[in-house]
């Protein structure tokens, strides 16, 4: 018996394919688009750098569609804008630059929603938005989907041509396939990112540990305690008894010699942060 090859599946489905010229080019069309989601689920799947996999999609999927752009938006950390983070057929300068509000143009209205949209020409379209720089009269048809992780909206995927084009339900299909495979690498990306951030900040805590652990063994002066201190702070440090004098620090022209009357360890004047210090 021969072995089964998912690579030559192709072939049975168009032994089974009438002479119709019409039902021959369907059919490599949807091989065409299969081929284009195995090769991007591979390359989500090995790769958690979300810059790189958005320049992917950008660069092939309007080759996938027959469309002249395609552009991917984020949606910042407060929800409120998207950002063009990755484009194809648009002017690069744009990204990072181009920005639309939660609900703004097409594009908006599209990650708002949650829900497809399908403009058959944007310049009879209210909702469209004209960005400066970025969009060209040249374009006609739009279509755009919301980029969703779960129950957390991510952005907005967009193609666009520059004739008249009825975008399909499978159209529309395949753009939220690969918008899907957006969600989960920037959904994987920022998780990466935060363990990475997680993990330099325990690093970190080691350190400081470990620095103070040793100036206390040594018999560090005050001062050299201010001055270690600053130095993982980043800022000019002072430590002062409970009337107020200034009995050492980091730096002598940067801090007060002497604070007048109690200050709340809760407030914070002229930029001076002020903690109670209890020794044992």
């Amino acid at each position: 018996m021969q072995a089964h090859n998912p690579d030559r599946v192709g072939f049975g489905v168009l032994a089974k394919v009438s002479g119709s010229p019409e039902a021959y080019r369907e059919v490599m069309a949807q091989l065409g688009e299969l081929d284009f989601l195995r090769r991007l689920a591979r390359a989500a799947a090995s790769t958690l750098n979300a810059t790189d996999l958005l320049r992917l999609v950008a660069s092939e999927a309007s080759e996938a569609l027959g469309t002249d752009t395609c552009s991917v938006y984020i949606l910042d950390e407060a929800a409120t804008t998207l950002t063009l983070s990755a484009t194809h057929g648009l002017s690069a300068t744009s990204i990072g630059r181009a920005r639309l509000k939660l609900g703004e143009g097409v594009t908006g209205w599209a990650a708002e929603q949650r829900a497809p949209v399908v403009i058959a020409d944007v310049r009879e379209e209210k909702r469209f938005r004209w960005l400066p720089g970025v969009d060209q009269a040249r374009f006609v048809s739009m279509c755009s989907v919301p980029i969703i992780s779960g129950d957390r909206l991510v952005g907005a995927l967009n193609v666009q041509t520059d004739t008249a084009r009825e975008f399909s339900p499978a159209d529309v299909d395949l753009l939220g396939a690969i918008a899907a495979q957006v969600a989960g690498v920037i959904e994987r990306s920022e998780l990466q990112q935060r363990l990475e951030a997680r993990l330099g900040e325990l690093h970190r805590t080691q350190d400081i540990h470990r620095r103070f652990t040793q100036l206390a063994i040594a018999g560090a002066t005050l001062e050299t305690i201010c001055h270690a201190i600053a130095q993982y702070a980043g800022v000019a440090v002072a430590v002062f008894d409970q009337s107020g004098l200034r009995l050492a620090a980091s730096d002598m022209e940067s801090m007060p010699g002497q604070l007048v009357g109690f200050v709340d360890p809760a407030r914070r004047d002229d930029d001076l942060r002020v903690g109670p210090i209890r020794a044992g």
